[in-house]
């Protein structure tokens, strides 16, 4: 076991455990707005997700079209704050594209899932680093 000393909430918090419509809020609930020293080092040191902006699927326009209306990284900190942004604005990117007709609730889930696999675990792995909570 990784982690002997995860607590049973921690661990039924687990992204993989939630519905898809609760993970879709892991995102900006586990997003900080103003990182300690501990925690931007934490952040940018990760070499996981580096160039992850080639994974984004051509065929998503409104995926795309946050991707080119933003300013992100190419680093795990810039495919967390995407994943942020896309959890935060995509339906209404959607209907300014015209393409958020009739769309399930869990389509922003599905479609992170899809462009960034793991992102959200790796963010809730940091979550539970004692410099990450400080």
């Amino acid at each position: 076991m990784r982690k002997p000393d995860i607590m049973i909430d921690q661990l039924l918090e687990h992204p993989l455990l939630l519905p898809p419509d609760i993970r879709e809020l892991s995102y900006r609930k586990l997003w900080l707005n103003h990182l300690s020293f501990d925690q931007g080092n934490l952040l940018y040191s990760s070499q996981d997700y580096n160039h992850w902006k080639q994974n984004i699927p051509q065929d998503e326009a409104v995926l795309i079209d946050m991707l080119n209306s933003g300013n992100y990284l190419d680093t795990f900190a810039g495919a967390f704050e995407y994943g942020r942004d896309t959890s935060s604005h995509y339906m209404t990117n959607a209907r300014r594209l015209n393409q958020g007709i009739l769309v399930p609730p869990c389509t922003v889930d599905s479609k992170l899932k899809k462009a960034l696999p793991g992102l959200i675990s790796k963010i809730y792995s940091f979550s539970l680093n004692p410099r990450w909570s400080g």
